[in-house]
């Protein structure tokens, strides 16, 4: 009985930490949603994982500098890759330092991709918010490369959808789409009218 009940605490130990975590999660990226970079940034310390707390600080300066930092060094990721929050992240940050750096390198779209991946599978809403934001981003960047890829993805963050900023994100990123396939189609029809 003694281990059983000690089994019993330390699953809802677990549990409390993973939920705290979460919420510390949600906020931050409510931060980032709402471009509050520094506030996010400072929000970070929050968390007790020094390398956690680290990869998210680094995560907000990327977006507030967003490729326009004075000493430029090139995100190189040193977690062990595995499936968790902070790897995730990582990924995240290697994708967003070479999305505002080298915009024309499409290879970064995997970091985007690996790190959706892992945050639906550690089922962190936050988490898959923040990589879907990459992923429209990269298609933003890469539009004439990849036409209509980018629903699916688009699709998957109006189910995630929670606040008005949400929202917000999700209409911007169809009415570019929407506006860019309209261009790129009355284009293709003058061309064949010609």
């Amino acid at each position: 009985m003694n281990k059983t009940f000690m089994f019993l605490v330390l699953l809802c130990f677990i549990n409390v930490a993973k939920s705290q975590e979460e919420k510390i999660l949600e906020t931050y990226v409510d931060e980032i949603l709402n471009l509050e970079y520094k506030s996010a940034y400072a929000f970070a310390s929050n968390i007790s994982n020094s390398l956690l707390q680290h990869e998210l600080q680094v995560l907000a300066n990327l977006h507030y500098n967003a490729g326009q930092e004075v000493n430029y060094q090139k995100y190189v990721i040193e977690i062990e890759e595995e499936i968790s929050t902070l790897y995730c992240i990582a990924l995240l940050n290697k994708g967003f330092d070479e999305l505002y750096h080298t915009p024309n390198k499409v290879d970064y779209f995997l970091s985007f991709y690996k790190a959706y991946a892992i945050a639906k599978e550690l089922q962190l809403v936050p988490l898959q918010k923040m990589c879907l934001l990459g992923i429209l981003k990269f298609y933003h960047f890469q539009y004439s490369l990849t036409h209509e890829q980018f629903k699916s993805y688009l699709d998957d963050y109006k189910k995630l959808v929670q606040s008005d900023v949400e929202e917000c994100w999700y209409l911007w990123y169809l009415i570019y789409f929407k506006s860019v396939s309209y261009t790129h189609l009355r284009a293709h029809e003058t061309r064949h009218d010609l």
